[in-house]
């Protein structure tokens, strides 16, 4: 699926800081937002999981109102305020805040706006958490039919696994 260039990093981002959720600490912060000429500090790690944890209902919810909702309360308090930029070499592009915002307010509005575009465009049903029974990671479904269940192959495999296995043990 393409993304905008802007886009497709942030909704990898947002994924990523889902999935990070409760385990994130500050190295594991830096590195997700890496490329993205932001720097956390440790006081902006509890409102970077508390975002993770807001954001999880988006990709679990039931309905597409239930992620709209949750996506809409994060855009609301983030304040997005889109700009065209250019700096550095690099073609023109967007950014959703001002250069000087506070990172928790971009971290909110740049996830959130990714995820708002994913939305509008091609659907809530594209956002998913993995079926597999020990897993609870988030994905993006990029697959053209729309019927990706797990959040990678190898849960994919783990589960089409036990699953033989559990028709193989039956009498």
């Amino acid at each position: 699926m393409d993304f905008t260039h802007y886009s497709d990093r942030s909704v990898a981002l947002a994924v990523a800081l889902v999935n990070g959720g409760d385990r994130l600490d500050l190295a594991g912060l830096g590195r997700l937002v890496r490329g993205f000429q932001v720097r956390p500090v440790a006081a902006d790690v509890p409102a970077a999981r508390a975002l993770a944890a807001r954001l999880r209902a988006a990709f679990g919810a039931a309905e597409p109102a239930e992620a709209v909702a949750t996506i809409n309360a994060v855009l609301a308090e983030a304040g997005p305020v889109p700009q065209v930029s250019g700096h550095g070499g690099q073609p023109w592009h967007l950014h959703v805040v001002p250069a000087d915002a506070a990172f928790t307010r971009w971290l909110a509005a740049t996830t959130a706006m990714a995820l708002a575009g994913v939305v509008c465009h091609f659907g809530a049903a594209r956002l998913g958490c993995c079926a597999a029974a020990d897993c609870e990671d988030a994905f993006v479904d990029t697959s053209r039919n729309r019927s990706r269940r797990y959040c990678s192959d190898a849960c994919a495999n783990r589960s089409n696994v036990a699953a033989w296995r559990a028709r193989r043990a039956r009498p």
